[in-house]
């Protein structure tokens, strides 16, 4: 069996961050699925419909394929930029689980940490 990319509890930290931004810091979730293409029709105000669409990708993606993440990456990237960094950000959490898979977040983009 081929190893997750990015583990549950991963995902789950990059879930969060996005719903963070859309609810809290006006991250235009449904605007990014829409020009990315990953949605037809989704109404730019419909915040919850907007984050149960990136819920339900989340979902159909194959965590041990590298191809089929590269869709989220933007998104995560934008959302995890949108969100201020403060002392107990999501930052902090997403950084850490990130970093267990062997990424990281530099100059605004999801990277690959040497190990």
């Amino acid at each position: 069996m081929e190893q997750a990319i990015l583990r549950p509890d991963t995902v789950e930290a990059i879930q969060h961050c996005v719903h963070s931004a859309v609810e809290r810091h006006g991250f235009e979730l449904a605007r990014e699925l829409r020009d990315m293409g990953l949605v037809k029709e989704l109404n730019v105000y419909d915040h919850s419909a907007a984050c149960q669409a990136f819920d339900g990708l989340l979902k159909t993606i194959n965590w041990t394929n590298p191809k089929s993440i590269v869709a989220i990456i933007p998104i995560f990237e934008n959302a995890y930029a949108e969100t201020p960094r403060f002392l107990n950000s999501i930052h902090t959490r997403v950084d850490l689980r990130l970093a267990h898979d062997g990424f990281g977040m530099r100059d605004g983009r999801l990277i690959r940490l040497a190990m």
